[in-house]
């Protein structure tokens, strides 16, 4: 199966509010010259996915924004499944308020709340940890983690608890990039959580 893509926007990001209120996810699409679109969550629905090649969800969204998320679970698994990327920005808990432990991620991974400040880099040589030093801290630098991991997924970054909160994984024909990290915090304070947004 190959992943249809439109000529126009291939990079969908969706989100109901501005992750800790700033605009990162598009101020680092836009810096890339990478044309995206923006959906709320309720859109979904109506939104034929096969137009896209990456499907982002920001970080930092309403609690509703995730019970909408794990509503649309299938459709989002057929997107990966057929060959798109889903890049799922996990690190709730932040000025929406949100609980993102509702989402089941393609493959079975779930998403579990676990602050810390100091993450440690398990594939320094991974191009999403280029120029991230390790150990490396942020307040918070992650808010959540992951269990149920699918085998043979890289494991890039832990918490303090060892926990994985970075993880990259097949998915059928595609792929998913799940991180725990604060990352439109980090690249607006200027923490390393912005690095890794900025390589993803």
């Amino acid at each position: 199966a190959v992943h249809a893509t439109m000529a126009g926007a291939r990079v969908l990001l969706v989100q109901d509010s501005l992750p800790w209120g700033r605009e990162a996810n598009n101020s680092v699409l836009n810096a890339n010259g990478i044309p995206f679109d923006i959906i709320g969550s309720n859109q979904l629905a109506a939104t034929n996915l096969g137009n896209y090649r990456d499907l982002i969800v920001a970080g930092d969204q309403p609690s509703a924004t995730y019970l909408t998320l794990a509503a649309r679970a299938a459709q989002i698994d057929t997107f990966v499944t057929h060959g798109g990327t889903l890049e799922f920005h996990a690190a709730g808990w932040g000025f929406a308020g949100g609980n993102p432990t509702v989402v089941t991620l393609p493959g079975g991974m779930h998403i579990v709340n676990s602050y810390s400040g100091l993450n440690y880099v398990l594939l320094p040589g991974h191009p999403i940890m280029a120029g991230v030093p390790n150990p490396f801290t942020g307040s918070l630098a992650s808010h959540a983690a992951f269990n149920n991991i699918p085998a043979g997924a890289d494991l890039i970054v832990r918490d303090d608890l060892g926990l994985p909160n970075l993880v990259s994984y097949r998915h059928g024909f595609g792929r998913v990039v799940a991180s725990g990290q604060a990352l439109e915090r980090g690249f607006s304070y200027g923490e390393p959580a912005g690095l890794i947004l900025r390589n993803l």
